[in-house]
């Protein structure tokens, strides 16, 4: 069992951090802001990819701002700014 903490990419010029995890918003949206602040660069977007995340989880994440999807596959695109 492997869980990735944060995976950073950058697509069509957006920074984007994603985390592979259950419930823990929190955590995560801090990390982002750590490292927003560390390496001075916005992340355009916040991403759990995990298809176990509760009603709770859910809900603080569309208060954070943070995109849920169950499956990678479930990505659209146009998250980047583009078609792919």
């Amino acid at each position: 069992f492997w869980v990735r903490r944060y995976k950073k990419f950058v697509r069509n010029g957006m920074c984007c951090l994603e985390d592979i995890h259950k419930s823990e918003m929190y955590a995560f949206e801090r990390k982002a802001r750590f490292y927003e602040k560390r390496h001075a660069r916005r992340a355009d977007r916040l991403l759990v990819i995990s298809p176990m995340v509760d009603k709770a989880a859910q809900a603080l994440a569309r208060r954070l701002g943070i995109l849920v999807y169950s499956y990678a596959g479930d990505v659209d695109p146009a998250v980047f700014g583009g078609e792919g």
